[in-house]
């Protein structure tokens, strides 16, 4: 039941009030005790789990807050949000906690907010970021949510700019899903076993996509559709259920991928703009033992060298 408190500072977990003399620090001196429902506007270390919250269990609203979850746990059977960063907490970080059994595990409309630490297990989205710039999500772990991160903005708006960093996405649905965002920057992140994509970029320009192993997912490795200027560079993508790599309607440089074993072709672009084609370009990559086709790209776009395309099962290199 939402309670509907506001919580400022640091009533201990002995219900003895803790003076902290304007804004707490995380991880320091006393805990605070929160309940279902609570908005909080200071720092603090939370003192407790939440269990059987219904609608949104707790909400950050205090700008530049620091919220240290102490590894504690908020569940839900049918809650909306476990955790929602509200337009006021610009500023926010929040650390090692674990949300489960939410709509959405943690959602963001704020910017420059960091989350880092956090479990997300069994919510229909994880992590889910709307509209809010400067976002950074690192070293996460994420598993069995419908979707893991996701991603909207919002036409008109500045960049997003989100930094996806070092997260674990494992045996949900989809693994990381932007739309309509720009500058990203999905980089170190381990998606697999997810029955969808591994990470799917459609209208979200200016990003890179780099050092990430997607494999073992059900749908196609990583997916750019629509998203000019995109760097592709240095990732694995192997043993998926269709395409290692989908670009579509995009120019973007693929360089130094792993691209091995996926049951559908291993780099396959679908492009009808000849500019975009000719600004597309290719280099360095490793695409072998794939079930379809090894490359199957449009014959403006551009070599750089050092590709090694072989034992591909319906052709190494096809071109139209």
């Amino acid at each position: 039941m939402r309670s509907g408190r506001l919580v400022r500072a640091g009533v201990v977990a002995t219900a003895v009030l803790a003076a902290f003399g304007g804004q707490a620090a995380a991880g320091r001196g006393s805990t605070t005790l929160i309940h279902c429902g609570d908005t909080v506007t200071a720092s603090m270390t939370i003192a407790n789990d939440l269990s059987g919250c219904t609608g949104v269990a707790l909400t950050i609203a205090g700008p530049n807050v620091v919220v240290n979850f102490n590894n504690h746990t908020i569940t839900s059977a049918n809650g909306t949000t476990g955790v929602e960063v509200s337009t006021s907490a610009t500023g926010a970080t929040l650390l090692n906690g674990n949300v489960s059994g939410f709509v959405t595990g943690i959602d963001v409309v704020a910017g420059t907010v960091s989350v880092s630490g956090f479990g997300l297990f069994e919510n229909g989205t994880g992590i889910n970021v709307s509209g809010a710039l400067n976002v950074q999500l690192v070293r996460n772990r994420l598993e069995g949510d419908s979707t893991g991160i996701s991603l909207t903005g919002f036409a008109g708006t500045p960049p997003m700019v989100a930094q996806i960093k070092q997260n674990t996405i494992t045996r949900g649905g989809f693994g990381i899903l932007a739309t309509n965002s720009r500058r990203d920057q999905i980089v170190a992140n381990t998606v697999s076993q997810n029955s969808g994509d591994g990470i799917n970029v459609f209208t979200s320009p200016d990003g890179l996509i780099a050092d990430n192993d997607v494999s073992g997912n059900a749908g196609r490795g990583i997916v750019v559709g629509d998203s000019d200027a995109t760097n592709l560079i240095d990732n694995t993508s192997s043993r998926n259920g269709r395409d290692g790599v989908f670009i579509k309607d995009s120019f973007i440089d693929v360089i130094d991928n792993r691209i091995d074993a996926n049951s559908g072709d291993g780099i396959n672009y679908s492009e009808n703009s000849f500019e975009r084609a000719a600004a597309t370009r290719f280099g360095f990559n490793h695409v072998m033992r794939n079930a379809g086709i090894g490359v199957f790209v449009p014959v403006l776009t551009t070599d750089l060298g050092g590709n090694q395309v072989k034992n591909n099962a319906a052709g190494d290199l096809v071109t139209y």
